[in-house]
Formats: C-alpha cells, structure tokens, sequence
C-alpha cells in the first residue's frame, strides 16, 4: 500500500513538473500536440479510404462517406482514380506530419534537459558552501548531466504516450463505427492484457529507478576520484582495487538496467501477440456467424485492431520508463530544496576601502558543526597595513578569510567597511575589488592567459605582463611552448607547485585589489622567489590592506600587525619585535618551531 501511495506522489510531481514544461515552453507543446492529432487523423483517414477503395463504395467509416461525396465525382472510374489520388495524398501528408511531430518530440525533452542542467548548475554556483561539504564531485555531475536526462526521457516517454493515446483513439472511433459489439470486447481483452502485464511485469521494478540513481552517483563518484588521485593510485598499487570497484557498480548498474529495458521491450510482444490471437478469433467469428459486417469491413476492423497494438503497447513501455525516472525527478527536488542560497546580496555600491575593516565581536559557527570555528572575535585591519594571522590548525585563520570574502555569514557580531556593515554591499562590487591567493590553487584547463584574466574582461597584453613580472611568473611563462597560449591542463598539471602558485598570485595582481588576501600563498615557493613575493607585497600594502594567513617567518615578520589566534579569538597582538621580546605565545610557538623559522632567508 505504502509503495502504491509513494509510487502515486511520485506521478503526481511528474505530473506538477510537466504542467510547469507546458508553462514555459507553451508554443513547442500545443505544436506537438496539434501535429499528433493530425497525425492520428490522417491515420484514421488512410485506414477509412481502405474500405470504398476495396469495394468500389462507401465504407461506413464515420465522415469518409460525406467527404468523398464532397470531393470525388460520381462516375465510377474518374472516382477510383480520385480515391487512389487522395489515398496517397493521405500517406504523403501523413509521412510528412510524422517527421514533423517527430523533431518536435526529439526538441521538446533536448530543451527540458539543457534548462534543468542550466538550472542545477546556476544552482551550484549560487548555493551555500556548506553543500559541497555534503555532496562529492561525483554527485554534483549526475545533478547537472545524469539527472537531466533521465528526466528529458520521461519527457519524451510522456510524448509517446500523448500521440500513442491520440492515434488509438482514431482506431478505436473507426473500430466503433463498423461494429461497437466487437469493438468492447476487443479493447476489454486489450485493456485486460494490458493490466495483466503492467501488474505481473512491474513488480521487479520496485525500486529499480533508485539503485540506478544510486549506482549512477556512485559511478561518477568513482571516475571523479580517480581523476584527482589518480598519483595515490599508482603510488599505492591500488589499481586492481579501483578495478574491482568500477566492476561491481557496473555490474549492479547494468543488472537492473537490463531489467528495466527488458520489462519496457516486453510488454509491446506481449499486447501484440494477444492482439494477434483475438484478430484469429475474429476472422473465425466472421466466416462462421452473421455480424452484419461485409469481409471489407471486418478487414478495416480487424486492420484496426491490429493496429491499436502498436500505440496501447507504446504506452505501457514508456510508462515504464517514465517510471524509472521518476526517482531522477525525485532527488532533483530535493536538492534543490535542500540547497541554501548564498549570503543575501546588500544594496549599497562599494568601490574604494577609504580606513579600516573591522571585525567586532564575531561568532560563526560553520554548518553542522558542534563547536564555533570563530568566538566573540575582533580584528581591526588598515588600509596600507599588513595584519598577519598565525596560530595552530582549526585556530580559526581560515574562516577569517572566508568571512571576508562572504563565503559565509557571522551568526553574530558584524565585519565593517569604514563603519559600515559588510552584508550592506553589493557582493559583486566588494568582490571585485578583494583578491584571494591560497594554497590550494584553483587553475582551469585553459591557456596561460585566459587563467590569469579568469573573471575579467579588457586586460591587455601589457597589463598581464606587469602582474606575471610581479608575480615573479613572466620568465618561465615566456619559455613555455606557446607562451600566453600554452594550455596547462586539467588543476594546471603541467606546471610544478611553485609556478602554479605564482600564477595564482599573478592573477591576483592583475584584479588590483583594495584588499589582498593570501592564505600560505608562499609555501610552495623556493626562498629566493618568495623574497621576491614578499617586496611586492611590501609594495603592495602601501596603498592596499594586506591580510596574510602565513607559517613562515619572513612572511610574518615584515607584518604591521601580527595577530595570533587559537580557538577562534585572537588572543595577542602586536609586532614581530612586541611578541618575540615577551614570554608570549607567539614566542613559544616558535621556539617548539611552529613557526617555520628555517625559511626566514634572514
């Protein structure tokens, strides 16, 4: 009962979700719907012609008889040439209705898969980050690919039906007219048989459309961490184990989706082959008992019947696969009621940092999470200032950068920008004008130069020249095959550690930002190079506000402002010489070496 009950919400949203199809690309389906009611009417017209064609008079086929009338002569031979005529102008109309009807049922489920794809990935690029936490890389493609098109093929199953239905309906009209006696016990054994097998063949289907799902995500997931740790693999020996892996979701995957093609292709044998046995019975009933019909009558009849096989089977198979989709449908729901929008937008333009950001008094706790990453913290950093941020993993240094950047939201507390709240900006305006280096870096599989302008229009060649020769970048940029237009791969593979990172630290030179953020953004860099880093940001500060999260002791030490941290407070503060010269914390950290004095080139 439950599963009755669950199945028949599930049609229901489909249903919820088709309305809203036709609410937005009305135009395209009142198109297909007309085009497959003429379809079926030139259908029924070609099967009614068949009846005066092969006897040389009317048919008794609903409107056939005033419509010959109408357009052919009386004279007995100019009429069998007009019928044959307007038989095959039928055939042809119909031919050509057919591969109309055909390319707008093929458009219609392309344009719902693109606008759902479109749709999950504005979703990705808008929701909260705390949903990626939840949902691997795997997952989010079989959101924005997978999912789609599955749900694009109920679209096109629900079409099928449509036409299917439309079509029987002219039979059934036509079966109707030369003999409804027969024409009810007909569609009762059709109707029965059709029951039958939905009832016996659909009950391996149970669940079906969830382990697809499920087998699905995993499949990706699988292919997405193999991609990235790929290295770890080979490293480990763990091929034959990623191998067994892959071959236990595919065959799980393939199991029942044989099944579920294997019920969809059944049904259409099973209807005509008991549409076939009655077709049998009802030449016997002909020859043996008087029906009133002619012979030419009962074959149009029986034609009919034969012919209503095709659409009643055509039904039951894609409500199978509408069926096993519906769990697509499903899951797209649900994520996109569980996915939470980004921090709202403020209204108040922002374009230059004129003194100061504050933050005063800020708690923030990360979702799910059971303990705050952030407790009644303050910061005050000036512009022309360099504030560095130094403390123990899980201190909270991280979560700085992300509230500045609004990734997230204080739950209390407030960040100002010269005395105003941070969540009254325009996000777009204040992101513009911050620039983040960390040290994970994020490189796209694009050339050289269209990484470093990523998010930016108008740059010229000489703009990316002084922020690569900045970003101490521009010599090995020059040596690589293709210079600005060398692809560098998927995550920039083909480069090494350190000219990944002044890559990124070019790009964010090339933003010329009111504030620059950089998180361990020297840590793979050698220390000659990093000496260099650090005179442009030395030169940097001058006219910007400078946060650095940072181990090494040449990077802290030429900071205004040294901040430590631990638990999500800062808990002293003051310069390299004011911390060191006192029994502080920052003295004890780097007298256990927490701090990394062996590169300060000092």
């Amino acid at each position: 009962m439950n599963a009755r009950i669950n199945l028949g919400d599930r049609y229901r949203a489909f249903a919820r979700f088709c309305f809203g199809i036709v609410g937005t690309m009305p135009v395209l389906f009142v198109g297909f719907v007309i085009l497959a009611i003429a379809v079926a009417l030139t259908e029924g017209l070609g099967i009614g012609l068949l009846a005066p064609l092969l006897n040389g008079s009317a048919g008794r086929v609903p409107f056939v008889d005033d419509l010959l009338t109408m357009l052919l002569p009386a004279e007995p031979q100019a009429r069998m040439i007009g019928l044959v005529t307007l038989l095959a102008g039928v055939i042809l109309a119909r031919g050509l209705l057919q591969v109309t009807s055909s390319y707008v049922a093929i458009l219609l489920p392309l344009r719902v898969q693109a606008r759902i794809s479109e749709a999950s990935y504005e979703s990705m690029l808008n929701v909260g980050l705390d949903f990626f936490t939840r949902a691997d890389g795997g997952i989010l493609r079989t959101l924005v690919q997978e999912y789609p098109q599955r749900v694009a093929s109920s679209i096109k199953a629900m079409t099928d039906i449509i036409a299917g239905l439309l079509l029987g309906a002219i039979y059934i009209v036509i079966m109707v007219s030369l003999s409804w006696q027969m024409t009810l016990v007909a569609l009762g054994l059709v109707g029965v048989s059709g029951f039958l097998s939905k009832r016996i063949l659909m009950v391996p289907l149970h669940n079906t459309g969830v382990i697809l799902s499920e087998s699905q995500e995993r499949w990706n997931t699988l292919i997405h961490e193999t991609s990235l740790g790929l290295k770890l693999i080979r490293l480990l020996g763990a091929e034959s184990l990623m191998r067994a892996s892959l071959h236990k979701i595919l065959k799980r995957y393939f199991r029942y989706d044989a099944l579920r093609q294997l019920i969809g292709e059944a049904q259409s044998p099973l209807i005509t082959t008991v549409s076939g046995l009655f077709v049998c019975g009802m030449f016997l009933y002909g020859m043996i008992a008087d029906s009133g019909m002619s012979t030419v009558q009962l074959l149009v009849l029986v034609l009919c019947l034969y012919r209503l096989s095709t659409p009643v089977s055509r039904v039951f198979t894609n409500l199978v696969i509408i069926d096993t989709n519906l769990d697509a449908l499903k899951r797209q729901e649900a994520v996109a009621a569980s996915t939470k929008p980004v921090p709202q937008d403020g209204g108040r333009p922002f374009s230059v940092l004129h003194d100061k950001i504050e933050f005063r008094g800020v708690t923030f706790t990360y979702p799910g999470a059971s303990r705050p990453a952030l407790s009644d913290f303050n910061l005050t950093a000036r512009r022309g200032e360099m504030i560095a941020l130094v403390g123990p993993s899980g201190a909270g240094k991280t979560s700085v950068v992300n509230l500045l950047g609004r990734l997230y939201d204080p739950q209390q507390g407030r960040i100002e920008l010269d005395g105003h709240d941070l969540r009254d900006y325009r996000i777009g305006d204040w992101r513009r004008h911050i620039a983040l280096v960390t040290q994970d870096i994020t490189l796209f599989n694009m050339t050289v130069a269209e990484n470093l302008m990523f998010g930016l229009s108008d740059i010229t060649r000489e703009q990316l020249e002084t922020a690569a020769r900045r970003a101490a970048a521009l010599e090995f940029i020059e040596d690589l095959p293709d210079g600005w237009d060398t692809s560098i791969g998927d995550r920039g593979v083909r480069l090494s550690g350190g000219q990944q990172q002044r890559l990124s630290i070019a790009r964010a030179m090339l933003r010329t930002p009111e504030v620059l953020i950089l998180d361990e953004a020297t840590s793979q860099l050698d220390t000659v190079t990093e000496l260099t880093i650090q005179k442009i940001i030395e030169s940097c500060r001058e006219q910007q506000c400078v946060i650095v999260v940072a181990h090494r002791l040449s990077t802290i030490r030429r900071a205004d402002k040294i901040v430590v941290m631990s638990d999500g407070q800062a808990i002293e503060t003051g310069t390299h010489r004011e911390l060191f010269d006192n029994n502080s914390r920052y003295r004890r950290m780097l007298d256990a070496q927490q701090i990394d004095i062996i590169a300060d080139a000092s």
